[in-house]
């Protein structure tokens, strides 16, 4: 699943905040549920290309594989595009007519402004807020602390919209056939968080003090619990007694 983080500038802790909501969540429930959270945000994810005005560019390349959105306004509303009044409405707008509005989660912090603010800025942030009263809910906070309480609870209800009655399974495709595979939950969150770290590899590590099972940048702790220690070694049991089709690098 991929969260898109969109704001303007000024809310940058809350960004860094909503990126730690999402890991913890994933620490506590990436193995159980078969579920990897992945941050989308533009500094990290997007590439520079020509052909478009910049939002619609970050739009085509971002949104189209993200499952939710998160919005949070505070001081700014941002810089017009060709089409909304700043690049992070264009997202919500574009974002609820493709996903549906049930994914957008929008945050607007009600904290004491900074000294240097753009007035025009603040009074386009209050307009928004204004013209969505009456199409949906928002959610006020005042501190990045409350945020990060507020959005982890949003972000569980939405979760669990989400994987209700979900079943996942992988897909392997073999050089002379195609074959259906189905996975325990276990191995398609190891899979999941392997293929997105730069370091697409999976380890096993027994010590003294338990066990401990890595995918690629991500940590997922099984120290002292016998019984997920034993459904790790049977996930990888059944990822290694796979023959995986060498991707085609021509395309």
């Amino acid at each position: 699943m991929r969260v898109f983080i969109a704001s303007p500038g000024d809310v940058y802790l809350e960004r860094d905040e909503a990126c730690r909501v999402i890991h913890n969540w994933n620490a506590a429930h990436s193995m159980s549920r078969s579920v990897l959270i992945e941050p989308v945000r533009v500094e990290t994810h997007s590439h520079g290309v020509q052909g478009g005005h910049p939002q619609d560019l970050i739009n085509s390349q971002l949104l189209e594989r993200c499952d939710l959105l998160v919005a949070i306004l505070w001081s700014r509303l941002g810089t017009p595009t060709n089409s909304d009044l700043s690049g992070t409405v264009q997202e919500i707008r574009e974002f609820a007519e493709s996903k549906g509005h049930e994914g957008v989660l929008i945050f607007f912090c009600d904290r004491a402004l900074p000294n240097s603010i753009d007035l025009a800025q603040v009074q386009a942030v209050r307009d928004f807020k204004d013209s969505i009263k009456s199409n949906g809910l928002y959610t006020p906070y005042t501190e990045v602390t409350e945020f990060g309480s507020l959005f982890r609870h949003q972000l569980d209800l939405a979760m669990n919209r989400i994987l209700a009655g979900s079943e996942f399974t992988a897909t392997v495709e073999r050089a002379t056939q195609g074959t259906e595979v189905v996975f325990l939950p276990e191995a398609n969150t190891i899979l999941a968080a392997a293929s997105m770290s730069s370091r697409p590899s999976v380890m096993f590590c027994s010590m003294l003090s338990g066990n401990e099972l890595c995918a690629g940048d991500t940590g997922l702790n099984i120290t002292g619990d016998a019984r997920i220690s034993d459904r790790g070694r049977k996930t990888l049991r059944e990822h290694s007694s796979l023959e995986f089709a060498e991707p085609d690098r021509s395309a």
